[in-house]
């Protein structure tokens, strides 16, 4: 079906623009990704290692309120396990962490899954050991920068 009369034209000419601006922008693409490619992967780096330091920050929020709970109270015990279990899928949930501490997300699991093992000579120790693993993982990337 063709249009004809002034609307016609209109279209036509607005197809044309329009035709016009995907071609430029294809083309701007082509020549970012292609001479820009630097600069956009370090971009992507930064966007990537900002939400890693995020994902870090709130880890150790959860670890210094997993510091002023204790696992001899019972209403407190819950919360440690509810904290834990948190930090369990926060670690999971990140590729980065989860391939980095493959060990303490089987003990993690572990103390989750069978509260009865959790006290607080256990929470005390994986609390430590978390802190050291997340310090040295944020030197270490702050050392690749």
């Amino acid at each position: 079906m063709e249009k004809t009369g002034f609307w016609g034209v209109v279209s036509f000419i607005l197809s044309l623009f329009s035709n016009g601006f995907t071609i430029a922008a294809s083309a701007i693409a082509i020549y970012l990704f292609i001479w820009k490619k630097k600069p956009i992967s370090t971009a992507i780096k930064a966007l990537l290692n900002y939400s890693l330091q995020i994902t870090l920050s709130e880890l150790r929020v959860k670890l210094e309120r997993l510091n002023d709970l204790n696992t001899n109270d019972p209403e407190q015990k819950e919360l440690v396990i509810n904290i834990l279990c948190e930090t369990l899928g926060q670690l999971r949930g990140n590729k980065k962490l989860r391939g980095a501490y493959p060990t303490l997300l089987r003990e993690l699991m572990d103390l989750t899954n069978k509260p009865d093992k959790l006290n607080e000579h256990t929470k005390r120790r994986v609390v430590a050991e978390l802190r050291e693993s997340l310090n040295s993982l944020s030197v270490s990337d702050s050392e690749g920068d």
